[in-house]
């Protein structure tokens, strides 16, 4: 362990908080003359996140290099037995929505069905269901609009024989946005006590965060008094860079970050887009350019060289890795993206259809994204969206609930696709196996929107890559209006 009031920042005398460390290269770096590096040195956590800007960059032709782990996660002990196989320890965090066990993910507890005799309002639902519930307020209700999309909401009271549910995302969501209004139901209930205590399954959790306590089923084998238990916990955001330029993180792992959906719920659109308060549907004119991307672990936006180099991206809450916002030549390569809720890695956004550039440079290549979506199933491997001059290259995508790698989204109706400024990218090389498990009308490669070109260039090379075990209904090569699937 270092000290922030005495350390120097050297291997000897380390700092103790990514802060200080941040403030040590800021010291340092006005006046670089050789490549700095800091390394985070066992499990530090990073709250609030680490926001690079402009001032930590690399200077001088020099380079700033971030490496080691940034671990936010909570370690729960003292289980004592709660009532059968079910066992309880006492936890304190914001809503935490996810858990590990030796490593291996916990699932909040769902019931396997809807709501039971429920009346859609323009608030909620009239039913007698839930209306005994403990601590609602950590409650969601889990939707299917669509068969590519998956989107929640959150419970925010219940009383007597009402339910009230977070809007605007309640009308979005069970309109199939901007239908007719409840023709959408909910599927199942999600962080219900009264459904974990009557048939909890294995492997699976109650949070009351209330009370202060998370209620477990341990699967078979597990022992909670010597397995390491780690709730989700710290900012969805781990690490920001925001106009930086000559920075690596190199060798870095980011991993147990939560992500708090109460504020908005979710109303995903596809690939895990949605609308909220702020990025309201009827702003959007179904263009989809002004709608929120899931949060990441890693976000880098407006940077110049900026390059992610192995390390690993794990046990996440969020999206793994985003790159967007007029970003310019920032890589990608030898980085494991494992067991993350949303996308793994997404290359621009909706956003990016009214930015005067698009980013470009962002290269993604030799790198190993496996298990997303593992919350949210309307889940890529990797999303690039309003990107140029872009290789996507000897990448293994593997066990994705949705699209392999999808190259836009759906927003060729917007006036401002015509402005050609996308294209001239590659997606070759790339080996996408066990995707679309889940959810339907995608591919492994997936190609929805016209690749204008850009000038001395060309649209996309779409070219060598290896498809296997994709859900039989879309395995065949089909088009579509403007659009090809794989």
């Amino acid at each position: 362990t270092g000290s922030d009031a005495t350390g120097t920042g050297s291997q000897a005398f380390p700092v103790a908080t990514v802060a200080k460390a941040q403030a040590k290269i800021r010291s340092l770096n006005t006046t670089q003359a050789r490549d700095l590096t800091v390394v985070v040195d066992a499990t530090v956590v990073a709250s609030p996140e680490l926001a690079l800007v402009v001032r930590d960059s690399g200077k001088n032709g020099h380079r700033v290099k971030w490496t080691g782990t940034i671990d936010n996660g909570a370690r729960v002990t003292g289980w004592t037995v709660f009532s059968g196989s079910l066992y309880r320890a006492a936890y304190s965090g914001d809503n935490m929505r996810a858990c590990w066990i030796d490593g291996v993910r916990c699932y909040r507890a769902r019931r396997g069905s809807g709501l039971v005799s429920a009346t859609w309002t323009g608030t909620g639902y009239t039913t007698s269901d839930m209306a005994s519930t403990r601590n609602p307020a950590n409650a969601e209700l889990v939707y299917s609009p669509y068969a590519f999309t998956e989107s929640r909401n959150v419970v925010t009271a219940v009383s007597g024989g009402a339910i009230t549910m977070r809007s605007p995302a309640h009308g979005d969501i069970t309109s199939a946005f901007g239908g007719t209004p409840g023709s959408v139901a909910p599927e199942d209930v999600e962080n219900c006590y009264e459904d974990f205590v009557g048939h909890a399954t294995q492997g699976t959790f109650y949070y009351d965060e209330a009370a202060g306590y998370i209620y477990y089923y341990p699967r078979t084998g597990e022992n909670l008094a010597t397995a390491s238990f780690i709730a989700a916990s710290g900012p969805s955001v781990m690490v920001s860079a925001n106009g930086v330029s000559a920075v690596d993180f190199e060798g870095l792992t980011l991993r147990y970050n939560n992500w708090d959906l109460r504020p908005n719920g979710f109303a995903s659109i596809a690939q895990n887009m949605y609308w909220d308060a702020t990025h309201p549907r009827v702003l959007d004119a179904g263009y989809g350019d002004k709608c929120a991307v899931p949060p990441a672990a890693l976000y880098i936006a407006g940077c110049t060289d900026v390059n992610v180099i192995g390390g690993a991206y794990e046990h996440l809450s969020t999206m793994g890795i985003h790159r967007t916002s007029a970003s310019v030549d920032c890589t990608m390569t030898g980085v494991k993206v494992d067991d993350v809720a949303s996308n793994g890695v997404e290359l621009g956004s909706p956003t990016e259809a009214l930015a005067s550039t698009a980013s470009s440079g962002l290269h993604t290549k030799n790198n190993r994204i496996t298990r997303v979506g593992m919350e949210h199933l309307g889940a890529a491997g990797i999303v690039a969206v309003f990107v140029r001059d872009t290789d996507i290259e000897h990448n293994l995508i593997e066990d994705a609930p949705y699209i392999g790698i999808s190259f836009s989204i759906g927003l060729h109706a917007h006036p401002e696709w015509q402005t050609a400024k996308v294209g001239n990218n590659r997606v070759r090389y790339n080996l996408v196996t066990r995707v679309m498990t889940a959810k339907l009308e995608g591919a492994a490669l997936y190609v929805q929107d016209v690749q204008n070109g850009v000038s001395g260039g060309t649209g996309l090379d779409l070219s060598s890559n290896v498809a296997t075990n994709v859900r039989d209904d879309y395995t065949s090569l089909t088009t579509s209006a403007c659009g090809t699937y794989l």
